[in-house]
C-alpha cells in the first residue's frame, strides 16, 4: 500500500486477507475432523477443545468480512448482506 491508496482499495484487500484466512481455517477444521478417529481420547479432547477455539476465530472473521462487505455495499449503494450467524461481541451490563 502506498500513499495514494483508496479506501475501497484497503476495503478490497482486508476482505481478500479474511475470506484467505477463513478458507485455511476451513480446510484445517476439515483436516482435523477426520484425523480425530484415529487418536486416543486425550488426545481427541485437546483437539476438539481447540477447533472449538479455531470456530469462534472463524466466526469472528466472517463478522468483520460481513462488516467490511457491508461498507463497501453502502458506498455503491447497495442492501447490507445480513449479519446472521455472525458474533456480534456484548458487554456485561450491569442493572442501573
Amino acid at each position: 500500500m502506498t500513499a495514494e491508496t483508496t479506501l475501497r482499495e484497503v476495503n478490497a484487500y482486508s476482505i481478500q486477507a479474511l475470506e484467505a484466512l477463513i478458507a485455511d481455517i476451513d480446510a484445517l477444521r476439515a483436516s482435523a475432523r477426520g484425523a480425530t478417529l484415529e487418536q486416543d481420547y486425550p488426545t481427541a479432547q485437546v483437539m476438539g477443545q481447540a477447533l472449538s477455539s479455531i470456530a469462534g476465530v472463524r466466526m469472528q472473521l466472517e463478522t468483520r468480512r460481513v462488516a467490511l462487505e457491508n461498507v463497501r455495499r453502502g458506498w455503491d449503494g447497495e442492501e447490507p448482506l445480513s449479519a446472521a450467524g455472525t458474533f456480534t461481541p456484548t458487554l456485561p451490563v450491569s442493572p442501573a
